[in-house]
C-alpha cells in the first residue's frame, strides 16, 4: 500500500475499479467493524453496505486519464460498500471529483468517481473492448511518465478473447537495457489463467 501511494504521488498512471477503488481510500472497515488502513490516496472511508447491482450509463464531467468532458460509457457496478468522504489533508495528487454522472434501471442518477491526468477511480466496470480509444489513453500517458522517468517505453500489456483461445500482445515499461523476453509474446495464444493486467480492479 506504501509503494501504491508513493507511484501516485510521483504521478505513475492509476486506473482503479471496483475493488481497486477500495485500496485507494483511507480505511476499509472490517468484518469485525475496525477500519483498516488502506493507501490514502483518496480522502474517503469505505464501510459495507446495500448491494449496488446493474448496468449503468455513465456522463462524463471532467477530463482525465481515460476519459473527455461530455462522453458516454456504459458499465456494470456490481459491489456492497458505501463510501463515506471527509475532510482531510490534500490528496497526495490532483483529482477532480466527480468523475462522471451514473444512472441506470432503478438507480437515481448520481455523482460518482475521480479522476485527474494520472488517475481513474471509479466502482464502474467498463468494457474496454468497445472503447478502444481507453486503451489508446491510458498508453499514450504510461508513454509520457515512462519518458520522463527515463525509462523506455514498448507499449501496454493487452489481453483478448477470441474463437482460438486467450491471446495476449505486447508489453510493460522496461528499465533502460532490461528485457525480460515479453516481446516474443505478441500475438502469441496464452493460457486463460496468465496473469497480465496494467488494470485495478
Amino acid at each position: 500500500l506504501g509503494e501504491l501511494a508513493g507511484a501516485a504521488a510521483r504521478g505513475v498512471p492509476i486506473v482503479a475499479e471496483c475493488g481497486g477503488l477500495l485500496v485507494l481510500g483511507d480505511t476499509l472497515e472490517d468484518g469485525a467493524g475496525q477500519p483498516r488502513s488502506m493507501a490514502g490516496v483518496l480522502p474517503f472511508q469505505a464501510r459495507r453496505g446495500e448491494l449496488s447491482l446493474g448496468y449503468r450509463q455513465a456522463q462524463t464531467e471532467a477530463d482525465g486519464l481515460l476519459v473527455r468532458r461530455g462522453e458516454i460509457y456504459q458499465g456494470h457496478e456490481f459491489h456492497r460498500w458505501q463510501l463515506t468522504i471527509e475532510p482531510g489533508p490534500e490528496p497526495a495528487l490532483t483529482v477532480e471529483a466527480p468523475l462522471w454522472r451514473l444512472a441506470g434501471w432503478g438507480a437515481a442518477s448520481r455523482p460518482e468517481g475521480w479522476t485527474g491526468c494520472d488517475l481513474h477511480a471509479s466502482w464502474l466496470h467498463l468494457h474496454w473492448g468497445g472503447s478502444p480509444q481507453l486503451v489508446k489513453r491510458l498508453a499514450a500517458r504510461v508513454e509520457a511518465t515512462a519518458n520522463q522517468e527515463g525509462r523506455s517505453f514498448a507499449s501496454l500489456t493487452v489481453r483478448r478473447r477470441s474463437s482460438s483461445g486467450a491471446e495476449e500482445a505486447s508489453v510493460k515499461p522496461l528499465e533502460d537495457g532490461e528485457t525480460d523476453g515479453v516481446g516474443e509474446l505478441e500475438g502469441r495464444p496464452r493460457s486463460p489463467n496468465s496473469a497480465s493486467s496494467t488494470r485495478s480492479r
